[in-house]
């Protein structure tokens, strides 16, 4: 009997000694890994910018006169003269949309179907107008179109 009471006593401590915290498996500390590091995509360049721009003469004899103002609304004046012998011209103004990256948007019916179409490039914008002279209220042979300079970028009193 000493016997089973010494193999029951040896039994308990080898019991009591498997479950001690010292003996409990512990898991391995997370291995840290390497996470991509996930570049952004590149913008393009803002090239919508608050100023003055004007246009050469064209076919149609006018020269035209381009104010923007940027943030907070984005307001735009377009000032176009056809000169001698009928000195036709034509003013519009209005906020346009920003539909993509440096392209904006006006649409008005007030005098027909019009759109003008603001398409902005590093030496200036490219204005394209969709509906006659009349229908954006301008005087006969006078349109906005055309490839328009970057003249300053003082802020233009538009109201």
């Amino acid at each position: 009997m000493p016997k089973i009471k010494y193999a029951g006593f040896l039994l308990l401590i080898v019991f009591v000694a498997a479950c001690s915290p010292a003996a409990v498996t512990q898991e391995a500390p997370p291995v840290p890994t390497e996470t991509a590091v996930v570049e952004p995509s590149p913008t393009e360049t803002d090239y919508m910018a608050s100023g003055t721009y004007a246009t050469q003469t064209f076919d149609n004899g006018a020269v035209c006169m381009l104010e923007i103002k940027g943030e907070p609304d984005l307001k735009f004046l377009v000032n176009c003269n056809r000169g001698a012998p009928s000195y036709n011209m034509g003013i519009i103004s209005g906020n346009f949309e920003v539909v993509e990256p440096n392209i904006g948007l006006f649409k008005t019916s007030d005098f027909g179907n019009c759109e003008l179409r603001f398409e902005f490039n590093e030496t200036g914008v490219n204005v394209t107008q969709t509906g006659a002279d009349f229908e954006c209220g301008f005087g006969n042979g006078v349109t906005a179109n055309g490839a328009y300079t970057f003249q300053n970028n003082e802020t233009p009193d538009i109201p």
